[in-house]
């Protein structure tokens, strides 16, 4: 399982679909790997990329490339698509998660600091 934020999956995948708007394959291939991350439960992080196991009965390693007939033909793949939206779901939370920590150290400096002047 892959555990993601449906909030950061969401905005990931509206930023996709906005980037990619003038490219129509693009965008189907985000739908459809939104799709497969919300439902597929055979969906999971390697080290590099994804491992999908797809409903065609195949298995993919995804990230910039992947092994799929799409990607043969030079075509946009929704696994290709999964394998980012993934990354940048990750990356998003690692930001929120480093921007929370630092928050939390600022706080208990102003507290002691604070308590220095009380």
């Amino acid at each position: 399982m892959l555990n993601l934020s449906v909030s950061v999956l969401a905005a990931v995948v509206e930023q996709a679909l906005k980037d990619a708007s003038q490219h129509p394959r693009w965008t189907n291939a985000i739908r459809r790997a939104f799709e497969e991350l919300d439902s597929n439960p055979f969906i999971e992080r390697s080290e590099h990329g994804l491992l999908i196991g797809s409903p065609s009965g195949q298995c993919y390693s995804a990230n910039g490339v992947c092994s799929c007939q799409a990607y043969e033909y030079g075509n946009p793949c929704w696994h290709r698509a999964a394998s980012r939206i993934v990354r940048l779901h990750d990356e998003k939370i690692t930001t929120t998660q480093e921007r929370a920590a630092k928050l939390t150290r600022a706080a208990a400096a102003e507290a002691a600091l604070n308590e220095c002047f009380a």
